[in-house]
């Protein structure tokens, strides 16, 4: 069976215009959006590099701090080693001490002293019932 006749179109004719009209803003407008998708990620990726390189010189600017504070101790010492060497010259009394200046001295074996008695404890309270 064959149905003839006038039918209408399955879109009436105004929304058809209206997609016309509306398809090359559409495309325009999702061109726009992939463009700005796509440089927001390279963007973060640029930030995310960025931050990496940030982190590696927070990394080696830590480890020079260590060195610089041994460094600093060892500077220390021997600046107070040259003050003291210029305060003994200064002074006549004073003289560094010569290998015939040593003297040698050995060391007692003290007596380990008795451990003190430890006070009685006192035995614990038995346990209440009822409450």
């Amino acid at each position: 069976m064959v149905v003839t006749g006038s039918f209408r179109s399955s879109r009436p004719l105004q929304e058809v215009s209206r997609l016309r009209v509306l398809s090359p803003l559409q495309m325009v407008l999702g061109g726009i959006l992939l463009l700005i998708v796509l440089a927001s990620m390279v963007l973060y990726g640029w930030r995310v590099s960025l931050e990496s390189q940030v982190q590696a010189m927070v990394r080696e600017t830590r480890k020079m701090n260590e060195e610089n504070a041994g460094l600093t101790v060892q500077l220390h010492q021997l600046h107070s080693f040259e003050s003291l060497a210029k305060l003994s010259q200064g002074l006549p009394h004073l003289h560094p001490a010569g290998p015939s200046d040593m003297i040698e001295i050995r060391l007692k074996a003290t007596p380990t002293p008795a451990p003190m008695p430890q006070p009685a404890r006192r035995q614990p309270l038995p346990p209440v019932y009822g409450y």
